[in-house]
């Protein structure tokens, strides 16, 4: 990530810290991790409400 130019950090949980990735670009600023795995919460939603439609 140092080597990039403000480039931004997604995963989609769960992660190993410091396994996968360390702590400092988890808790970076230019990390968009919770925020993606805030958005998986509603896409399994919509697809487990389309099979049971």
């Amino acid at each position: 990530m140092a080597k990039t130019n403000n480039a931004a950090f997604m995963h989609c949980l769960p992660i190993r810290r410091n396994v996968v990735v360390s702590d400092g670009v988890l808790d970076s600023p230019n990390s968009k991790v919770i925020e993606q795995a805030n958005n998986r919460t509603y896409a399994a939603a919509a697809v487990l409400k389309t099979l049971l439609s």
